[in-house]
């Protein structure tokens, strides 16, 4: 079999290679460590605002669930980082379901989250909507970069903004939120949308610049062997 020659190598075969994927999984490695930083940060700040009279957390049928959901996330992430150190020692590829598996995960999070408030919390559904747990949708956007799959980044971005946007519309028809509260509500799920966009970008440029510097650390190691 011939080997390649530096100026044939294609971005299918430097796509396919060994190198490429270990660094794919070891960006993957860094965004789930983020996350499982995250999702623990949440868990202490639920526990601060209950412990300081906040009106929402201080509700049981809030607090419970949500902190049983952060705990499930965080172990979730946690066993993703042993697996993928496990992984990259064997030099193993991650199978697609896998990931696939994480991203729905990462959105269901937030979405479990908001459909709580939306129910539970003391302070409405039109409150709810707007609650600080809504940020974890474009932190999950934005850590899907680290995949460097620029199309998973930007239906990331357009799922997280349907989810909302289904909560907003079931928010509207079953709370009788006002007409000009509409707007502002809709709004958050094109700026997630438009978050999905701008991090399909930033992660195209980043898989190109990965797969130059694989490139360039194949051409080098086949003209050392020639």
């Amino acid at each position: 079999m011939v080997s390649q020659t530096p100026a044939s190598l294609s971005q299918a075969s430097i796509i396919a290679s060994p190198s490429f994927e270990a660094r794919l999984q070891r960006s993957e490695l860094r965004g789930a460590t983020i996350l499982a930083a995250c999702w623990g940060f949440a868990i202490v700040t639920a526990f601060l605002r209950r412990e300081l009279g906040g009106v929402v957390m201080s509700v049981n049928e809030v607090f419970f669930p949500t902190i049983t959901l952060f705990g499930i996330a965080l172990g979730y992430e946690l066993f993703v980082i042993g697996d993928l150190r496990r992984h990259l020692r064997l030099g193993q590829r991650i199978a697609r379901w896998r990931w696939m598996l994480a991203i729905a995960v990462e959105l269901a999070v937030p979405t479990a989250a908001l459909i709580v408030l939306e129910i539970y919390s003391p302070r409405g559904a039109y409150a709810a909507l707007s609650a600080p747990i809504l940020l974890a949708y474009p932190i999950v956007i934005m850590l899907s970069i680290l995949r460097l799959r620029p199309r998973v980044t930007l239906l990331m971005g357009i799922a997280s903004a349907i989810l909302h946007m289904a909560l907003v519309s079931y928010a509207i028809r079953s709370h009788g939120i006002d007409v000009h509260h509409w707007p502002i509500l809709y709004t958050y799920a094109a700026t997630l949308a438009m978050t999905g966009v701008a991090g399909s970008l930033v992660a195209s440029q980043g898989r190109a610049n990965v797969i130059e510097a694989v490139k360039e650390a194949m051409t080098a190691d086949q003209e050392q062997r020639a």
